[in-house]
C-alpha cells in the first residue's frame, strides 16, 4: 500500500500545474485565437459570430440528441443572438494539440447571458476542433458540457482567485 501511495505521489508531482502551462508557439497561436474569438465573436452579431465558423462545422451539445450541421447551427445561433441582450464568454485552455492545419483544444469555460430565457451563468468543459483556412483558424467541430452556475458561488470563486 505504501508503494502505491509513493507511486501516485510521484506521478502527481510530475504533472505540471495548469497555472504553469507553457505553450509552444503553435499552441500559443491557438490560445490567443480563442481569446480573440471569445472577446469578439460573442460581442457582435450572429453573422459576425458565424464568420468564425467553418462551412463544414458540426457540433454536439449536451442537450442535443444528435450532432447538428452548419445550416441548423446557423439557425440556432441567429435565433439565440436575437433572443438575448448580451453574452460574455471566457475560456481557460487545459490542453491544445496542433497538427499542421488542425488543432484540438480542451478548455474550461464560463458564460454569462443577459436577457431572454437563457439568462444566467454557465460553466463547463468545451472541446474544440479548429481547421486553418487561408491562414485563419475556423471552428470545425465542438462539443461541450454545461451546468447552470449559482452567481453567488461564481463571485466567491472569482474573489478567491
Amino acid at each position: 500500500m505504501r508503494r502505491a501511495v509513493i507511486l501516485v505521489t510521484l506521478l502527481l508531482l510530475a504533472v505540471p500545474p495548469l497555472a504553469a502551462q507553457e505553450w509552444t508557439a503553435e499552441q500559443q497561436e491557438v490560445v490567443e485565437w480563442l481569446t480573440t474569438f471569445n472577446e469578439t465573436a460573442y460581442a457582435g452579431t450572429a453573422d459576425e459570430f458565424l464568420a468564425w465558423i467553418h462551412p463544414q462545422f458540426t457540433g454536439w451539445s449536451f442537450a442535443e440528441e444528435a450532432p447538428v450541421e452548419m445550416a441548423t447551427f446557423a439557425d440556432m445561433v441567429t435565433g439565440f443572438f436575437a433572443s438575448v441582450e448580451s453574452i460574455r464568454f471566457g475560456t481557460k485552455p487545459v490542453s491544445v494539440q496542433v497538427l499542421d492545419d488542425v488543432a484540438v483544444a480542451h478548455t474550461w469555460y464560463r458564460q454569462s447571458i443577459t436577457g431572454g430565457e437563457a439568462e444566467g451563468f454557465y460553466a463547463g468543459r468545451w472541446t474544440i476542433v479548429l481547421k486553418k483556412v487561408d491562414g485563419d483558424w475556423k471552428h470545425l467541430a465542438w462539443t461541450w458540457t454545461e451546468e447552470r452556475v449559482d452567481p453567488e458561488k461564481m463571485k466567491r470563486e472569482k474573489a478567491e482567485g
